[in-house]
């Protein structure tokens, strides 16, 4: 017979899910060295520093042991006693870890105490005994299937404990009991895979990752003994297109489609849309530091045609008399300047003022056209907001720089700032779309700005201070 009072090393996982590691001993068995390493999720683990006492504790029927451990080099050690092996049967063990006294932790394996009277080694070796059982189990399942009412749960857990009592005594033990259970529990195969697709109100987008589908995404696996489950280690592949986009999901060799409806992307990987962005500071004085503004790098050519579309919500209504300081500014060119005056919409016109009232708690629509005609004969022109047009005339056209949030002097000194919230941006000129200008994110550094989506350039605050926003 060979030497079975030698030291051994075990892993032991303590995973919930994990079946709990089999010990195998003889009964009186005394004095060999047992070493575990404990691992969670595949990973070893790391013994906290806090863990003082180690026991090792079970129990064998009626009967109970408690011994002490010790922690070596980040692994659990302890010795075999008498009181754990005055006993043949399973016992049900646990390492507990204690601080202060008080349990912390614990992990439990099963000590198997072998009779000391079996020769177990000249039974686990005749003739290939295991693998006979095995041969017998197979050949039983073949002739009673389960779905024909073949062995029940109950036997196949009775055939499989009994069966560790005497394979685990050696390492061959191990490989037949594996050969055991693999004849109980049949790997399934693989039949068929499906999608279910779910998109309801989301917007994807043509710049969108597929991983970004898998949120919307079921894909349920069916097998061999018709059982189903939902899986998701699978992969997609295709490509998103404006429009209708077919998908293929591939899992175990099968594979499956759906699709999904995608819309233009509107900016492009690195940028995040949001719903708005803000400048706070409202007026300024000749020797204020301008915070919040964009300048658009447009000179207003005065002999074209100008649109500007745009939703905005003012930040405060300012019942001011002067145009020169302290007043919201929507978007300003010199000749358009478009603010607030005693609750009204003003448009810098020959003092216009125009009807519209304005309102502080809603996004207001706004479009803005101007018919260039000179530096100084007279041009028609009209504002829209919410709907609601009305027309107006300038006297005086000015060639200047167009900026947001903020206006300028010809010489391109900003002598006004706005406090407001904008969403995205179009402006034409000539009745072509010469920038669209969506609020966004960038996201290497979370700065917001407008990024215009027909030059391709974000414009982030040409001021000292960043815009805040809206998601």
């Amino acid at each position: 017979m060979a030497n079975f009072l030698i030291d051994h090393e075990y892993t032991l996982d303590i995973t919930p899910s994990a079946r709990p590691q089999l010990v195998p001993v003889s009964e009186y068995d005394v004095g060999r060295i047992f070493t575990f390493t404990l691992k969670h999720n595949g990973e070893e683990m790391t013994i906290p520093s806090s863990y003082g006492a180690v026991t090792v504790e079970g129990t064998i029927g009626s009967y109970a042991f408690s011994e002490s451990a010790s922690i070596e080099n980040g692994k659990i050690v302890f010795q075999l006693t008498e009181s754990m092996t005055a006993h043949a049967g399973k016992a049900w063990t646990k390492i507990k870890f204690a601080n202060a006294d008080a349990p912390v932790s614990s992990c439990a394996f099963i000590l198997a105490v072998d009779r000391a009277g079996v020769e177990a080694e000249t039974v686990i070796g005749a003739d290939g005994f295991e693998q006979q059982i095995v041969n017998a189990v197979n050949d039983w399942l073949d002739e009673h299937p389960p779905a024909v009412g073949g062995m029940s749960e109950a036997f196949k857990q009775a055939l499989l404990d009994c069966f560790e009592n005497v394979a685990w005594i050696n390492d061959q033990g191990q490989t037949y009991y594996d050969a055991l259970y693999a004849a109980l529990y049949p790997p399934k195969t693989l039949v068929s895979i499906s999608a279910a697709f779910t998109q309801g109100s989301a917007v994807i987008y043509d710049t969108d990752s597929l991983d970004t589908l898998k949120q919307y995404l079921t894909v349920t696996a069916t097998y061999d003994d018709t059982s189903t489950g939902v899986v998701t280690n699978y992969t997609l592949s295709g490509t998103l297109t404006e429009g209708i986009s077919t998908i293929t999901v591939s899992y175990g060799g099968k594979t499956t489609t759906f699709d999904v409806t995608v819309s233009a992307g509107l900016l492009p990987s690195g940028y995040t849309e949001v719903t708005c962005i803000t400048a706070e500071q409202h007026g300024i004085t000749g020797t204020d530091d301008v915070k919040q503004y964009i300048d658009l790098n447009l000179t207003i050519d005065a002999t074209k045609k100008y649109k500007v579309e745009t939703e905005i919500k003012w930040a405060s209504v300012q019942p001011i008399e002067s145009w020169s300081k302290s007043f919201p500014i929507m978007f300003a060119s010199g000749s358009w300047l478009i603010g607030v005056k005693t609750g009204k919409y003003m448009l810098q016109a020959s003092s216009y003022l125009s009807n519209l009232p304005r309102s502080t708690d809603s996004f207001d629509n706004i479009v803005l056209i101007g018919d260039g005609n000179g530096t100084s004969v007279s041009s028609d022109g009209s504002l829209t907001v919410n709907g609601t047009t009305e027309t107006f005339v300038r006297s005086v056209i000015y060639e200047r720089k167009a900026y947001l949030f903020a206006s300028a002097t010809s010489s391109g000194t900003i002598t006004a700032a706005c406090a407001c919230s904008m969403k995205r941006t179009k402006i034409y000129i000539d009745d072509s779309l010469y920038m669209d200008l969506v609020p966004c994110v960038r996201n290497s550094d979370s700065i917001a700005g407008m990024y215009d989506v027909v030059g391709n350039v974000f414009h982030k605050s040409n001021g000292s201070v960043e815009f805040s926003y809206t998601a």
